[in-house]
């Protein structure tokens, strides 16, 4: 019998040890503070959520052209204080939104905006995950902000390099 509890526990603190190193080497980072990164963005796309119709993309970053989306190059950094500024770094256009502190959960961090002309929007930043062909994971910061549904605003979606 104390053989049979020896084995049993050598198995059990086996197992317990492998688990934790393969834990160590794969943790996902954090969701990210959105004012404290420089964001690109990557895409825009419109459409109603409730309609059958899928949404379109109606802007795309110049190096991810899209059929029938125009290029912008647009960026979101921290601002002064609890602000976001958003630029089209072709034309110098900015937009500043104050920002509310975030709503935290363990997979993201969601603000409200509300830019200088009152117009409100969500920002919801989070961690995407991507998977490799050899199952091997590398992250991506990613912001995304929506704007109320009928205010013909595009969601715009944004991303961050994991430093």
């Amino acid at each position: 019998m104390k053989h049979l509890i020896r084995v049993s526990l050598t198995l059990l603190l086996g197992c317990a040890a492998c688990l934790a190193l393969c834990a160590c080497g794969s943790e996902k980072p954090i969701p990210p503070e959105a004012g404290k990164l420089t964001w690109t963005m990557t895409s825009a796309m419109l459409g109603d959520p409730t309609a059958d119709a899928a949404p379109r993309v109606v802007y795309t970053a110049p190096d991810h052209p899209e059929s029938g989306a125009q290029a912008l190059r647009l960026t979101c950094t921290g601002g002064d204080g609890n602000t976001l500024v958003f630029t089209n770094t072709d034309s110098g256009e900015q937009w500043t939104a104050s920002c509310s502190q975030p709503q935290l959960s363990p997979d993201s961090r969601i603000y409200t905006l509300t830019f200088a002309d009152g117009q409100e929007a969500t920002a919801i930043s989070a961690v995407t995950t991507y998977y490799d062909a050899d199952r091997s994971e590398s992250y991506e910061y990613t912001l995304i902000v929506s704007f109320p549904q009928g205010s013909g605003i595009p969601e715009f979606h944004f991303s961050a390099p994991v430093a």
